[in-house]
């Protein structure tokens, strides 16, 4: 197996030293379309309806509407893969088939007058290596369990508004929810996908699925005296979905399941983590691949809970530690109740896709001379076959956040400012070492990654890798966050 090293391009290309692009002669390339529009001489316009597009190794054709306020030219130095061809208002492009061992990309540049747009061009190789890529024209992105399909929300400049988008990351091909725009400001996102390309979405607090057959967003009902939903997860196979229903009566959130549309109320514990009686209720987080094993967490104090063959436990219940702090704070000074345990509150992801495991933070509480709350979190996980719960109790661990598990056992975290992500090994118990994501990646695919990698979703064949990394500017973190995945052929 050779080392390939990413760049930092939005699709990151093996090194030109391990991987030979095939030989292509530069050849420049000028359309001149005169729009149907009379030209307005206050203003220069040009929009594209996308501005990146990925073709399958097989090639493919596919046309794109250009909006112009006058003639309009489209170059490129690299199109002798592509055939172009014009109508009065679109450019049409056609790829052919890509024998080679490395993605080739095209950029296009439109101009009419003084306004320019690009457009960005690329084409799937049939791989031999892993290939690396970076999900930059959508964020955040959701992948389904066997890592064949990613969705998320797309960007359209010539309508100035939203298209949910999935994407079949073997075959490059991008498919587009074109029953369903959404306005630039929309309060919108996707939660999950299934491996049938049906796709979750949270439309301002609304939940629809998206199956990829017929193109027609759906209502996700809520069970009767519900006043909403929260969903959070899909099974493999689209037919299970989890998250929670709140109900008023009592005011409570309930664990929910979804079985073919159908929503379900899921059992919860009778006591809280303090031994009192459930006040606030339950959601349900996240599911394996076949929906059978679920996790969540009680809204009392965020207790870690998993359901399995019809039944809710709390996770690592024998790991609980009941005390006393006599805090000072806003509230004033009074001595309250604390419990040391496995906690889970928004986490997504954090159950491994057989279901055998769960990575969790522990947290622990104490108080400083000041009587000032300390809480202090130490990566964990459990193996439900087992039934063995770990924590990680290492000063130089404290604060890791977790992110994710394998099906091989291996657990994901990231640090506190979760701008590094880190592996460790179940296998080793509680006396193995935490190694970063870029080194155990290159252990594992001979793959060579920069620092700030995030593991967010392992596949169960682990050929396919989705995370995320947080981008720098001038040398500094900025909430800028895009996801990744790196696929690994099958003879890797």
């Amino acid at each position: 197996m050779k080392t390939i090293h990413t760049s930092n391009s939005p699709i990151a290309k093996a090194s030109k030293g391990l991987i030979l692009l095939s030989a292509v002669s530069l050849i420049v390339m000028e359309i001149s379309i005169i729009s149907s529009c009379k030209k307005d001489e206050s203003a220069d316009l040009i929009r594209l309806d996308l501005e990146q597009y990925t073709f399958p190794p097989e090639g493919g054709k596919r046309s794109f509407k250009v909006q112009a306020a006058a003639g309009w030219t489209a170059l490129s130095d690299s199109v002798e893969w592509l055939l172009t061809s014009k109508s009065e208002s679109e450019l049409i492009l056609e790829a052919k088939p890509n024998s080679a061992s490395d993605i080739r990309t095209a950029i296009f540049t439109l101009k009419s007058g003084v306004a320019s747009k690009t457009l960005r061009i690329e084409q799937i190789a049939n791989e031999a290596y892993p290939r690396y890529a970076r999900i930059d024209h959508f964020s955040p992105a959701v992948i389904s369990p066997s890592g064949n399909y990613i969705g998320g929300l797309i960007y359209n400049t010539f309508r100035d508004d939203y298209t949910p988008v999935v994407i079949n990351i073997l075959s490059g091909l991008q498919i587009e929810y074109s029953s369903q725009r959404l306005n630039y400001d929309a309060n919108a996102y996707p939660v999950a996908i299934a491996d049938n390309g049906t796709m979750i979405m949270n439309f301002d607090d609304y939940f629809y699925s998206y199956p990829l057959a017929d193109n027609q967003p759906k209502a996700i009902a809520a069970p009767q005296g519900a006043t909403s939903i929260l969903v959070y997860a899909i099974s493999a196979d689209g037919s299970t979905m989890v998250g929670a229903s709140f109900f008023t009566n009592p005011m409570q959130y309930r664990p929910t399941k979804w079985i073919n549309g159908q929503p379900q109320i899921m059992p919860m514990p009778r006591d809280n983590c303090f031994g009192e009686a459930l006040s606030n209720g339950a959601l349900a987080r996240g599911c394996s691949a076949d929906g059978s094993v679920i996790y969540g967490s009680e809204w009392d104090d965020a207790g870690l809970l998993y359901w399995k063959d019809g039944e809710v436990k709390y996770v690592g219940a024998e790991l609980w530690n009941k005390h006393n702090l006599l805090i000072d704070d806003w509230w004033g000074t009074s001595l309250r109740a604390y419990v040391d345990k496995a906690e889970m509150e928004h986490e997504l992801n954090r159950i491994s896709l057989n279901g055998r495991y769960i990575v969790f933070g522990y947290a622990r509480y104490s108080s400083d001379d000041a009587r000032q709350l300390i809480r202090r979190i130490y990566p964990g996980f459990i193996d439900l076959q087992s039934g063995q719960c770990t924590v990680l109790e290492q000063e130089d661990l404290a604060d890791m956040l977790p992110t994710t598990a394998s099906d091989q056992g291996i657990m994901f975290y990231s640090d506190k400012a979760m701008v590094e992500g880190f592996a460790y090994n179940s296998s080793d118990g509680a006396s193995g070492r935490m190694v970063n994501v870029r080194d155990w990646i290159h252990d594992q695919y001979h793959v060579n990654l920069m620092s700030g990698h995030l593991i967010e979703r392992v596949s169960s064949d682990a050929k396919t890798i989705f995370g995320n990394i947080r981008l720098r500017m001038n040398g500094q973190y900025t909430a800028y966050t895009v996801n990744w995945y790196l696929k690994v052929p099958d003879n890797h």
